[in-house]
């Protein structure tokens, strides 16, 4: 019995398979012809086909994303440069207006309370029957 199994392992190594990366490929969709030299491929230069697609497929998304960013930027800049000028312009208008507001104070004269000469006038005469009144009641 372990004689058999012996002749069954030492046969199936002995016909063994190529592995895949030494085995032959040909492309789908491949005619052949005559007069042409063909090139098969093997695994590993499918392996470095694909990997080449892959990075170029990466490359071409990283390139959209930084088409769509430089497109973001632009548009950022663009509002930026017109909120520059949209808050230029409100500093000139309110700064105007604070201008003519000072200059409109500075031609008003306003006075104050006790300025008026009503008031000192009335006050004047106050005092003045006052001071009578307590000198004429002093005995």
């Amino acid at each position: 019995m372990k004689q058999l199994i012996f002749v069954f392992i030492l046969c199936c190594f002995a016909f063994g398979q190529d592995s895949t990366t030494a085995t032959k490929i040909i492309r789908k969709g491949d005619t052949f012809k005559a007069d042409q030299d063909y090139r098969l491929m093997t695994a590993s230069d499918m392996v470095k086909i694909n990997e080449k697609l892959i990075d170029s497929k990466t490359l071409a998304a990283k390139e959209l994303d930084y088409k769509n960013i430089i497109k973001n930027d632009s548009l950022q800049m663009n509002l930026i440069t017109e909120n520059k000028v949209m808050y230029k312009e409100m500093l000139d208008s309110y700064k105007n207006l604070w201008l003519d507001a000072q200059d409109e104070l500075a031609r008003k004269s306003y006075t104050k309370w006790y300025d008026n000469k009503a008031i000192w006038f009335t006050l004047g005469i106050a005092a003045t029957f006052l001071s009578s009144e307590i000198v004429a009641n002093v005995k």
